[in-house]
């Protein structure tokens, strides 16, 4: 694991490389509708690497899952929060990211998470948009939340 730093729920670490990340959790009530008490814990989440290292080669790192792993744990310590995110779809390798989460979430799953996943299906850009949640398996609104998800995929769907 590579030692990383925070700010608020931005993350900050580099790899052996020399790769400079941040990983931050940025508030998205817009998610859920107001009726949904937990909506104001809603966050998503995104790993950005830093600008101009393009020079770099990512290549497989073993670090990097655990560091990532360790900064989910360390954000849901101080927070009972829900974590969404989607897999980025500019360069059409959406699906080869949102396999390398599922391992990274089976490989560390055993913390007390749970996982739901959307895949939407856009037909008109020939995109497939893969989504997932994550909570802790104690939150006690799971399953006002896992519906709110399923619905939420739902209507991306039908919006298609």
């Amino acid at each position: 694991m590579y030692p990383f730093r925070r700010a608020d729920n931005d993350y900050f670490f580099e790899s052996d490389k020399g790769l400079q990340y941040e990983i931050y959790f940025v508030a998205a009530p817009f998610y859920f509708p107001e009726n949904y008490s937990f909506k104001h814990s809603v966050f998503e989440f995104v790993i950005k690497p830093i600008d101009n290292q393009k020079h770099l080669r990512l290549g497989k790192d073993a670090k990097l899952p655990l560091t990532i792993a360790a900064i989910f744990l360390d954000f849901f310590t101080s927070h009972e929060k829900v974590v969404v995110f989607s897999c980025d779809t500019t360069d059409g390798k959406q699906a080869a990211r949102h396999r390398k989460f599922n391992d990274w979430y089976l490989r560390f799953n055993d913390t007390g998470f749970l996982k739901y996943d959307g895949i939407i299906q856009d037909p008109i850009n020939d995109t497939t948009y893969f989504m997932s949640l994550i909570i802790k398996s104690d939150n006690p609104f799971i399953h006002s939340i896992e519906a709110a998800f399923r619905e939420l995929t739902d209507e991306l769907k039908g919006a298609k």
